[in-house]
């Protein structure tokens, strides 16, 4: 429902998460 807030906490999120997601995709790229 809270769009504002929800799109503030997901930033923070998408930082850690985007490193995660490279460190499984370059693996699988291989």
């Amino acid at each position: 429902m809270d769009a504002t807030r929800r799109k503030r906490s997901t930033k923070k999120r998408v930082k850690a998460s985007k490193k995660k997601q490279k460190k499984l995709l370059m693996p699988q790229m291989k």
